[in-house]
């Protein structure tokens, strides 16, 4: 019996479910020593009956992930065998990725694991990681009396190409480390507000500040629509300027912008060339500037 006659089709699996990370515990007899092996379910049914097929044993024991990042008790159970099973100061076979995978962690070592099985077993890499470069770390213990540390760069995108031969076997105690992209940051909003509305818009917001893309400014406090070369356009290229325009527009309405109308000459140029306020009161009977 292989994994496909078991699972019966990829539609089995739930839609959350890791389809490239099937975990396969082993148990041999007598003495019950527990041994772990992984499968790519799609890769097993797209070649049936190969070595991406793994045929299955008796007692063994198949554990479906989810995608949803945390692996649960079902890994840290095996983890768990794998140490108390270790003795006499050798080497617990499990290995580490941390970093941009879409699930880090510690994953048991198979016979023959490389670098891309970890990669796999860590979910992938996600949208911030850096597929040019990573670090390996690996220890080794001297004698029993000394730990030996070595960092180690590699190539990743030649690691991951599917039609690479470039192979990096791994070792008990490895931990990988998947960078992330320079000056990658996440987004999020940021919302202003003033006498124009309730709510000027919403700012895309990143960690190192405001996003260089505009709002337009297109209604007045009585919720009368106004023409974009009126209102104008506002660039917030960071979070002190987003302070700024705030703080203008509650204290010195009506003197700056580009062009605005103000209370006491409505729809004309504003005096001063340029600031950071928002237009004031607008009437309904508009005049064409200038």
């Amino acid at each position: 019996m292989r994994l496909t006659d078991l699972l019966g089709s990829l539609d089995a699996l739930k839609i959350n479910a890791d389809q490239r990370y099937i975990l396969i515990r082993r148990e041999h007899l007598p003495d019950r020593r527990v041994e772990v092996l992984s499968a790519d379910a799609v890769r097993a049914f797209a070649a049936r009956g190969s070595a991406a097929d793994v045929e299955l044993r008796n007692r063994d024991r198949v554990i479906v992930f989810s995608m949803e990042g945390d692996r649960g008790t079902a890994l840290a159970e095996v983890l768990q065998e794998l140490q108390l099973q270790t003795r006499d100061n050798g080497a617990p076979p499990i290995v580490t990725v941390t970093g941009r995978v879409r699930a880090p962690g510690r994953y048991p070592l198979e016979p023959g694991m490389t670098v891309r099985d970890l990669v796999r077993a860590g979910g992938g890499l996600d949208e911030a990681a850096y597929a040019l470069a990573a670090e390996l770390t690996r220890f080794e213990v001297t004698d029993g009396q000394s730990r030996q540390t070595e960092v180690i760069e590699l190539a990743l995108a030649d690691i991951l190409s599917e039609t690479s031969a470039v192979s990096v076997p791994l070792r008990p105690y490895d931990m990988l480390v998947i960078k992330e992209t320079p000056n990658w940051s996440e987004q999020g909003t940021v919302s202003l507000r003033s006498e124009l509305g309730p709510d000027l818009g919403q700012r895309e917001r990143r960690k190192s500040g405001f996003s260089s893309s505009v709002i337009d400014l297109r209604r007045n406090s009585a919720g009368l629509s106004c023409p974009s070369d009126v209102c104008g356009r506002w660039r917030l290229k960071s979070i002190r300027h987003a302070s700024i325009l705030h703080r203008a527009s509650s204290i010195d309405k009506n003197s700056f912008a580009f062009k605005h109308s103000s209370r006491n000459f409505p729809l004309n140029d504003s005096i001063k060339p340029f600031s950071t306020g928002f237009p004031g009161r607008m009437k309904s009977s508009a005049i064409p500037l200038r």
